[in-house]
């Protein structure tokens, strides 16, 4: 007598005797479905950027949830800028001006839910709302952006669509062009000058590199320009505070400190930076507030060296002009962002350094529109 094979729920007559070849197909695709499952990859598993220590941005998506990785203490890269991720409820931005090429710049803001978002990876500037390279803001004159949350629309800047490239959009009194970042300045901005750190090539006294620097903030604040169909109408304020000793809270690497490790004082300083960087600036905020900004100058002169006086020496070669440049980054302290050079290289803001020039000390019509929208005039 046969065996009978039998599963349960299977009336016996349809499994009696030896299974059917549709029987036996139905079997071994059970099988294969079971172990299938069993192998297949979790929906939920870790992505391979979720780990390490330090990431490059360009691997992440533009939102991390802290479902998908807790980035808390992650340092994220773009290019040759970088930054510790930022507690909930703040953000930061870097700005890496390079010896040649565009300066690399970048931000995180991290939502009270520890969600991160990441503006500016690659070749997209930094761009808070109602922000455009025409110059004119999207629905009157601006009020102070609220963080952003969600991805940039690349139409508010024909730069985004067009990096690099383009017709230049005018001289220093006719290109109305500008960015913002998320941050401003409504405070008098005290600062201190790490004073031990300048380096002994400059020729000059220690004071007289310090009045540089002071002066291209006050360019900011003051509105510094050659053009007469524009003036700076917000009341901005910047002081120096004298000197300390306190280290600024940059990096060797040129990466910016935690949020959580910032000492809460704005220096200015000189230091060891990575080859080809000119210098670093490192904006932290609270509700798109300023909160601390940091700004190191590389002090190899085999790397970035500057000249410190009030004129351009008669036998410049290579050299950076330090109040142009501190004036450069003091626009970011006070909210402003970089323009493509191609598109704009007549005015403070553009994403180069101007060597032998002294042209980026005056504030051009675009740089002081961008200060008269972002603080509300």
């Amino acid at each position: 007598m046969r065996s009978r094979f039998i599963l349960p729920g299977i009336p016996l007559g349809r499994w009696s005797g030896r299974p059917r070849a549709r029987h036996r197909g139905l079997i071994i695709g059970m099988t294969v479905a079971a172990l299938w499952l069993a192998g297949a990859p979790n929906a939920h598993a870790t992505p391979t950027w979720c780990g390490p220590d330090t990431v490059q941005a360009a691997e992440l998506p533009q939102t991390i949830s802290p479902e998908q990785c807790d980035l808390q203490g992650v340092v994220v890269m773009d290019g040759l800028a970088g930054a510790v991720v930022p507690a909930p409820g703040t953000g930061v931005q870097v700005f890496a001006l390079k010896v040649i090429g565009p300066e690399d710049s970048f931000a995180m803001e991290t939502a009270p839910d520890g969600t991160v978002t990441l503006l500016g990876v690659g070749d997209n500037p930094i761009v808070a709302p109602d922000s455009g390279a025409t110059g004119a803001p999207t629905s009157g004159p601006a009020s102070p952006a609220e963080p952003v949350t969600t991805a940039v629309d690349p139409t508010l800047d024909p730069d985004v669509l067009d990096p690099g490239s383009g017709p230049i959009q005018g001289d220093e009194c006719t290109d109305e062009g500008y960015r913002w970042i998320n941050g401003g300045e409504h405070d008098n901005h005290k600062w201190y000058m790490h004073a031990s750190s300048i380096p002994g090539y400059f020729g000059v006294s220690n004071d007289t590199v310090i009045a540089r620097i002071r002066e291209g903030g006050a360019h900011i604040t003051h509105g510094t320009t050659d053009c007469n169909n524009i003036s700076l109408q917000p009341n901005l304020e910047i002081s120096y505070q004298g000197t300390t000793s306190k280290s600024l809270q940059i990096n060797n690497d040129g990466t910016c400190f935690a949020f959580s490790d910032r000492d809460q004082q704005n220096t200015v300083g000189f230091g060891s930076l990575p080859a080809t960087k000119v210098a670093i600036a490192c904006v932290w905020t609270i509700l798109n507030e300023v909160t601390e900004s940091d700004i190191r100058f590389n002090e190899d002169q085999n790397e970035a060296k500057f000249f410190a006086t009030d004129s351009k020496p008669s036998t410049c070669s290579e050299l950076f002009d330090l109040e142009g440049i501190a004036t450069h980054e003091r626009g970011h302290t006070f909210g402003l962002g970089d323009l493509k050079t191609a598109n704009h290289p007549n005015l403070t803001m553009r994403d180069t350094g101007v060597k032998c020039s002294l042209e980026q000390r005056s504030l051009g019509k675009g740089d002081i529109k961008g200060l008269n929208y972002r603080y509300g005039f």
